[in-house]
């Protein structure tokens, strides 16, 4: 049987690299997703982290609150969604998806 995760980009990394500690380490976060954005495997990766619910780490392209975001609006990921996901600069994606505060 096949794994997706036997063609993923990320096999030949130090998986310390998709863990980085907080969301303040944008530096390890940038490369952890640069890693996902040349990955042939990264949608089934990010579909494998939304129903499993994996809490940490960077899967697919996307970081933990990314994920918590999709979760909480209960959006599914296309191949074509996950690609303009893991292309859009992240402080873009983080406007658009802070829900607006009420007060």
């Amino acid at each position: 049987m096949v794994d997706w995760r036997d063609d993923a980009a990320c096999r030949t990394e130090d998986p310390e690299l998709f863990f980085p500690i907080g969301p303040t380490n944008t530096r390890q976060i940038a490369e952890a997703k640069s890693v996902c954005n040349r990955c042939p495997v990264a949608g089934d990766c990010l579909g494998w982290a939304m129903g499993t619910g994996q809490p940490h780490g960077i899967w697919g392209g996307l970081s933990e609150e990314e994920r918590n975001v999709l979760r909480r609006s209960g959006a599914r990921i296309t191949t074509r969604a996950h690609l303009i996901l893991i292309s859009t600069p992240e402080h873009f994606l983080m406007e658009v998806w802070h829900e607006p505060r009420s007060g």
